[in-house]
């Protein structure tokens, strides 16, 4: 019996241990999607912009801030969309818990840089993409929530966002609630355990509509000038860079 319960006890131990190292990793390492490159690679029909991007938990190192800050800014709408506004800002970052405080830079951050502050900042950054329909394609090596594996666990850690608004089938369908959100509403669908994806006004994005299915790449996205879209994803280990030929 003694014995029994010894292999029982390793086997929880490892199953629990490759969920943590797969939390810390994805808070640590900054994924870029499968089809995309740093805006700084891109060639002249592929232009860089927002209809891709990356979201992440953290503050880059300092000695790329003092480097490469542009300026810190209040914004009224998003950090988002203040990087968008300015044609050299390339990154930007802001407190978790003041979102409207942006500190916008003029490069991309490193992939592979360590991230400082995980807890207390947000960032983001462009890249450019070939993928001009926007498909959606998830972020490599991540797959939607309901195909994620007991070693893969499903978070917002790693999620993606793009314009548009899903199509009224899907709304009708997976269609949860509308709420004002108190941070942002990749929180605010994280917190919720039956919300796999949400959507929010551009102009407005504490105004979030959440989802309790996942969106597909063959949902047709309506108001891309005006909404955006994100959804949760679940990762493996993301120590393997190997397997990311783009970077």
């Amino acid at each position: 019996m003694t014995k029994h319960l010894f292999i029982i006890h390793i086997y929880i131990s490892i199953y629990l241990f490759a969920c943590y190292h797969t939390q810390s990793n994805t808070r640590r390492d900054i994924s870029m999607l499968s089809t995309c490159k740093w805006c700084t690679n891109c060639i002249t029909n592929m232009s860089c912009n927002y209809s891709r991007w990356i979201g992440a938990w953290g503050l880059p190192n300092q000695s790329f801030i003092d480097n490469y800050t542009l300026g810190v800014v209040r914004t009224s709408s998003s950090c988002l969309n203040e990087c968008l506004s300015n044609p050299v800002c390339f990154s930007f970052t802001s407190p978790t818990d003041s979102p409207t405080q942006c500190t916008l830079y003029s490069k991309p951050v490193n992939p592979l840089g360590e991230l400082y502050n995980r807890t207390a900042f947000e960032i983001g950054t462009r890249i450019c993409c070939t993928d001009i329909k926007n498909l959606g394609n998830i972020i490599s090596p991540c797959l939607p929530c309901p195909n994620c594996t007991k070693l893969m666990q499903c978070n917002q850690t790693c999620y993606v966002v793009k314009p548009g608004l899903p199509d009224n089938k899907f709304i009708s369908t997976y269609f949860l609630n509308k709420i004002n959100a108190t941070i942002n509403c990749a929180d605010e669908c994280e917190l919720n355990p039956n919300c796999l994806t949400f959507s929010y006004i551009v102009d407005r994005p504490r105004w979030c509509s959440l989802y309790s299915g996942v969106m597909g790449v063959t949902v047709i996205y309506n108001d891309t000038s005006e909404q955006m879209t994100g959804g949760k994803v679940c990762c493996a280990l993301f120590g393997k860079r190997k397997h990311w030929p783009f970077l």
